[in-house]
């Protein structure tokens, strides 16, 4: 490289050229071993003082800030690339490491400043960005002019002590890397890139320790005085505009300084003092612009108790801080008249504990172009409270400069009585910003109250650290946008009439408001989800908050509630034509309308995408007079991106809706579980509840087969209410009555193939099913599902036509024959007021009431079905219990109703009682020819035929006595004979023919009475 031969280059090395100490000339000695250092400083009598730029109360700012330049231990540092920061990374111990930023071209370095008598300085060095040498040929200037000292090379990779001792004293050092140079010709070298320079762990000699308060010309009256009296300043001269004003008497009370013209000083600084500036109707400067220093300063230091109340006039400035340090105490009071202007950043409680007062009439404003706050209340492990109370009272921050309220402090921001605050943006609860692994998180606390009171700005509660906001007693916010729990726990509350927060609306931008966000790091699909952060809105008594776009539980990580409850209190969210509700985004929402309270919303879904079991989208409407209106629809479950739901099932959009005790919601369109991976629930319950739409759906309309499919359940109890101006689609799903009533144009069953998401096993089935008891009014066409009345026993009441095709199931369920008591019926029954037009399955199963289950007797009867329009068609398919030996079902119509019979399965059982004996023979006897009482083969008459059916079932029990009525044989044989040859024979050659018959005779009564029989017929038909 290309050496400035007119510097004297002092050289450091990993290997050192010199002596551990190399005396420079008779004042100054050189030092590349900090030991040695520090044993001369000590040796020859100097105070030492240390910095490793650590300490918050002088370098905190320059954590997240730069500035030209920076003063703590007597020392001034200022950077050669344009100013310092500090880094985290290039440290050498400790966490912070002093930088010139921006990197320095052609060369890069720092100017350090003694501010009082410095006769040692020493530090630790490392360069960066060296290019391909590795390291950095450093060169240093002793009070502006070359050491008597070689070069040197800083390396990159490590740190390399160097430090001075002169006798003599030292005014200021500058050190400045070799600049960037552009290779030799023909070289081949690259371009050397831009300069970086670090500094760490520096300790200083002083004849006496440093001050470390900011100097300048003090005040002197303890009583008070004109500005503009010289003998009131130390000096007998006021403070030019290059000069500080020092006000630091320690005074127990307040003393009044009057201005009588306008000034200005660099800075003005109420230390340990007590102090009220009464401006006289002037403006007075501050013109210091370094945000290390700041404008205006109230408590300066560790231990100060600072105040100073301002009226009548303008205090112009930069930046302003109350209460700088840790442990001081500061007070700024802001009266009527009284105006703060500042184009940076007005700061309370910035280490210490600040406040901040803006009385009625009182102004503040603060922050500009390229301000990072234009407000910020607790920092740096600091309390600041902010208290803007009364009409007239503001504080304004310029366009893009947030309030920070709790900024890695603790921040209360109080608007009260008509006052005014507006900001872009307010933030409360954040990180300090940085960047540490344990850096601070704030805390802070928003109270605004009071008619007339306004909060303006995008709101940001609880961005990293826990934060709350009270809004109360008709007091408004309005904003473009309000975030509730980003990075930990939040609850905001409108308590009140009049109590408002607007969104954003008619504004440029959609105003959304999300309630609990979670900071989500990764994919969604990331298992497990981290701990909830859970953000909580409430409105009530009579609050109001508007907004155009609303999500609860954004990000997987957040868990959102919002509540609404009381007459008048009212949420509204989005429009039929622009800005969705999402409750359950990612996360886990819960959506509570109570107890009178009412919403308007736009599309809403419950349920987008989650978790199943732990995230998923809640919604709860509750109350008489609770109401949710939307002109769009609403989705309960409604999954839009099935390839981030990966993972055996654990995925699925879960979405539950509840209307109870009295609430009601109205929709464009009502859909359950409407696409695959999703699980939807409604419930009605409760006089009242009800929802009114125009159509609902059940499931995905496709019959695909999904990996996982979708759940869709609505349950509607207790005089609950689903009002449906159109049709109800059930592709997959259960509606399920109990005691509730539907009202439809037709209820549709249509049988889709469904995989239900909550059982990763399930291969498939179709589960279409209406069940339960209550009032339907609508026509149903059961297309492919099941319809069961009852949830145990039950009633089903349609007032409609019911068809059902080849695909549908009647289920039947049978738990005793008594049915008079409409409360507790023992069977189903489905009744419908209109046509019944039959097909498909019916199935029937028995049922256990609490005694067992039921066992059918002989002669039970069940009216399971009935029509005022009666039938048409038939099942294709019936499936019945079995019954115990001789007994059968019968299904027989009965007018207006279909029944089920208990029979016996015996056809010669004339007399049904379970077997066939004589007392059957008797009956058929007294039935021949006259009727059908003992037609057994139902063709409508009692005949021969019947009889052989009686001879072939006839099997007397063994063991039981059988009292048999014996029929005169001539009759017998007579029916006999007309059986196998008619009613009347000519011919004496059919004579040998009765021997057939006889034979049944003698089997059953004896030879004796079977010829006899023979005789008589002999005579009777003239043989």
């Amino acid at each position: 490289m290309l050496k400035r031969k007119r510097y004297l280059i002092l050289v450091f090395g990993l290997v050192a050229i010199f002596k551990s100490v190399q005396p420079a000339h008779a004042a100054q000695t050189v030092y590349n071993d900090e030991a040695a250092y520090l044993a001369d400083l000590a040796t020859m009598g100097y105070v030492s003082a240390a910095d490793g730029f650590e300490s918050n109360n002088f370098w905190g700012l320059l954590e997240t800030d730069s500035a030209p330049n920076v003063t703590n231990q007597g020392i001034t540092w200022t950077g050669l690339g344009g100013g310092v920061t500090l880094n985290h990374g290039d440290d050498r111990s400790g966490q912070w490491a002093l930088e010139s930023t921006p990197p320095g071209s052609p060369f890069d370095g720092f100017l350090a400043t003694a501010n009082e008598p410095l006769f040692g300085f020493g530090g630790w060095f490392r360069s960066g960005n060296a290019g391909s040498g590795g390291q950095n040929d450093v060169s240093a200037f002793l009070n502006g002019s070359p050491g008597e000292f070689d070069g040197f090379g800083v390396p990159t990779s490590n740190y390399v002590f160097w430090g001075v001792i002169d006798t003599a004293g030292i005014g200021s050092l500058q050190f400045e890397t070799e600049p960037v140079d552009p290779p030799e010709p023909g070289s081949g070298d690259p371009i050397d890139p831009s300069k970086t320079f670090y500094l760490d762990d520096f300790t200083f000699g002083f004849a006496t320790a440093p001050s470390r308060r900011e100097p300048g010309t003090r005040w002197n009256s303890t009583t008070g005085g004109t500005y503009a009296t010289g003998s009131n300043w130390n000096g007998d001269a006021t403070p030019l505009p290059t000069d500080n004003a020092l006000f630091h008497l320690g005074s127990a009370t307040p003393y009044t300084v009057n201005f009588s013209q306008g000034g200005a000083v660099s800075q003005t600084v109420v230390a340990n003092d007590k102090v009220a500036f009464d401006l006289g109707g002037f403006q007075f400067n501050v013109l210091q612009a370094n945000i290390t220093r700041e404008s205006l300063i109230v408590a300066e230091r560790p231990g100060d108790v600072g105040e100073l109340t301002l009226s009548n006039g303008t205090i112009a400035g930069v930046n302003a801080v109350v209460a700088h340090s840790t442990n001081s105490t500061g007070l700024l009071t802001v009266n009527d008249g009284a105006t703060v202007s500042l184009t940076g950043t007005m700061r309370v409680g910035s280490g210490g504990n600040g406040t901040l007062d803006i009385n009625a009439g009182g102004k503040v404003t603060s922050g500009g172009s390229g301000i990072a706050y234009g407000g910020i209340v607790g920092q740096l492990d600091g309390t600041g409270t902010v208290n803007v109370s009364g009409a007239g009272a503001r504080w304004d921050t310029a366009s893009f400069s947030p309030i920070a309220v709790g900024l890695g402090g603790t921040g209360t921001l109080n608007v009260s009585d008509g006052a005014f605050v507006t900001a872009s943006t307010v933030v409360a609860g954040a990180k300090a910003g940085n960047g540490l692994v344990n850096e601070p998180t704030g805390m802070g606390t928003i109270n605004v109250s009071g008619a007339g009171t306004l909060l303006s700005g995008t709101l940001t509660i609880a961005q990293d650290g826990p934060a709350s906001m009270n809004v109360t007693d008709s007091a408004r916010l309005s904003g473009s946008g309000g975030t509730i729990a980003v990075s930990a726990d939040a609850d905001v509350l409108l308590d009140g009439p009049d109590t408002s927060w607007t969104i954003n609306i008619g504004g440029s931008s959609r105003g959304t408001l999300n309630v609990g966000v979670g900071d989500q790091i990764g994919s969604f699909a990331s298992f497990p989800p981290p701990p909830l952060l859970t953000g909580t809105l409430t409105i009530q008594n009579g609050a109001s908050v508007v907004a155009e776009e609303t999500f609860i539980g954004k990000t997987r990580k957040g868990k959102g509630i919002l509540t609404v409850t009381g007459p008048g209190s009212s949420w509204s969210s989005g429009s039929q034509f622009s800005g969705n509700t999402f409750i359950g985004h990612e996360g886990d929402g819960e959506l509570n309308v109570l107890d009178g309270a009412n919403i308007q919303t736009g599309q809403a879904m419950i349920g987008r995408h989650g978790l199943r079991d732990q995230l998923r989208g809640v919604a709860n409407i509750s109350g008489v007079g609770s109401t949710w209106t939307t002109p769009s629809a609403i989705w309960v479950g409604f999954n839009n991106d099935p390839q981030i739901y990966s993972g055996a099932g654990l995925f699925v959009a879960e979405g539950v809706l509840n209307v109870t005790e009295g609430g009601t919601v109205s929709s464009s369109q009502l859909g359950l579980a409407s696409r695959k991976i999703s699980i939807g629930k409604v419930n009605i319950s409760g006089d009242g509840s009800a929802i009114s739409t125009n159509s609902v759906s059940f499931g995905k309309t496709s019959t695909t087969t999904f990996t996982f499919g979708s759940n869709a359940e609505m349950t509607i109890a207790d005089g609950g209410l689903l009002d449906v101006m159109n049709n109800i689609d059930v592709h997959h799903g259960l509606l399920t009555l109990d005691g509730g009533t539907i009202n439809a144009t037709s209820l549709r069953l249509h049988g889709a193939q469904l995989i239900n998401p909550n059982d990763p096993n399930e291969t498939g089935d179709t589960t279409v099913a209406l069940t339960g008891t209550g009032q339907i009014n609508a026509n149903i066409e059961n297309e492919g599902g099941h319809v069961e009345p009852g949830l145990s026993a039950g009633v089903l009441n349609v007032l409609g036509d019911y068809t059902q095709l080849i695909e549908g199931t009647l289920s039947i369920e049978l738990g005793g024959i008594d049915n008079s008591d409409s409360l507790s019926p023992q069977y189903d029954q489905l009744s419908i007021d209109g046509i019944a037009m039959l097909g498909g399955a019916l199935d029937v199963s028995l049922l256990d009431l609490g005694s067992g289950v039921f066992a059918p007797q002989l002669g039970d009867t069940f009216g399971f079905l009935s029509a005022t329009g009666g039938f048409g068609g038939m099942f294709d398919e019936v499936n019945l219990p079995p019954l115990p030996t001789g007994l059968d079902w019968q299904l027989s119509p009965g007018g207006q109703s279909l029944f089920l019979n208990v029979v016996s399965s015996y056809t010669a059982d004339f007399d049904d009682d379970g077997d066939v004996d004589g007392d059957d023979l008797s009956l058929w006897e007294e039935s021949f020819g006259m009727n059908a009482n003992a037609d057994a083969d139902l063709d409508g008459d009692s005949d021969g035929n019947d009889f052989l059916a009686w001879q072939r079932e006839f099997a007397p029990s063994p063991s039981t006595s059988v009292a048999l009525a014996i029929p005169e044989p001539s009759t017998l044989l007579l029916l006999l004979l007309a059986l196998t040859y008619g009613t009347t024979f000519r011919e004496h050659r059919q004579v040998p023919k009765l021997l057939a018959p006889c034979g049944l005779l003698v089997a059953l009564f004896g030879a004796t009475y079977c010829f006899a029989a023979v005789e008589r017929y002999k005579t009777e038909t003239e043989y």
